[in-house]
């Protein structure tokens, strides 16, 4: 009983540092290519915070196991809107742009209705189903990039343009943190 609260333990940490191994070291990596901090967070972060769901999910999936995958995602998506959102805006009020409320708001309601639809159509969601899943992620992924440099363009017109610092570090060694942070991920799962 103990060492498994000991391996559970392990494998949570793991899981938590491997996470910001790997958004440390892709963010880094992406500093050094000069790409926008909006566009480091809307992409590398969010997905970088995402891969402990996404292991967890897969290797689910792959030991037959896809109640604990659909249960993962739906509760870390939970977690994320009501516990965070929450905590978040009882700590200091959270202001939306007229943007997310007007474009990304639905749009995440309408996709939410697609999973929804393919979760009814059958009793599984098919291969085929799961591009058309993935591909929806690429489209709202290349819409966050696209408004995230529009943003930054205006943002350009209107204020100083500050001094980017550089950062320092290799990028091998940014590379390294990110393929420390995918082990710790796997090995944490």
């Amino acid at each position: 009983m103990v060492l498994e609260i000991i391996w559970i333990i392990l494998g949570f940490c793991l899981l938590i540092k491997g996470a910001d191994f790997l958004v440390e070291g892709a963010s880094k990596l992406a500093k050094k290519f000069h790409i926008p901090e909006i566009i480091i967070g809307l992409t590398i972060v969010s997905i970088g915070t995402s891969m402990p769901e996404l292991f967890v999910s897969i290797t689910s999936a792959i030991e037959g196991h896809s109640d604990m995958a659909v249960g993962n995602v739906i509760g870390s998506n939970l977690c994320n809107l009501l516990l965070i959102l929450g905590l978040s805006s009882i700590i200091r009020p959270i202001e939306f742009k007229k943007e997310t409320r007007l474009i990304e708001i639905p749009m995440t309601l309408a996709i939410t209705f697609v999973l929804f639809a393919l979760c009814n159509i059958g009793v599984n969601i098919t291969k085929v189903e799961g591009m058309i899943l993935i591909c929806l992620f690429v489209l709202f992924i290349g819409y966050t990039i696209y408004m995230g440099k529009k943003g930054e363009q205006f943002e350009k017109k209107d204020m100083l343009v500050e001094v980017q610092t550089q950062t320092k570090g290799s990028v091998l060694k940014s590379i390294g943190w990110i393929l420390f942070g995918i082990v710790g991920l796997k090995i944490g799962r």
